[in-house]
């Protein structure tokens, strides 16, 4: 059983509103709302890659710490 699994052992989710342990691309796509939560050097590249799953009307939100250098 993965660490996930055992974490959330006995909390109630639905397969439309959390994603745990699955690919970028799978757990963004046709969610409502998206929690970007990667430190602030990683934003780009993760919301490049996850923008194309992502739908148009979603909301985003970014939680994201830190400041970007380059």
């Amino acid at each position: 059983m993965s660490l996930w699994r055992q974490l959330l052992r006995g909390v109630g989710t639905r397969s439309n509103r959390a994603a745990v342990g699955a690919g970028l691309e799978v757990a963004v796509e046709e969610k409502e709302m998206v929690v970007s939560v990667v430190p602030s050097h990683a934003v780009r590249e993760v919301m490049a890659r996850a923008a194309k799953s992502i739908r148009e009307d979603a909301i985003l939100v970014s939680a994201s710490k830190g400041i970007e250098t380059s």
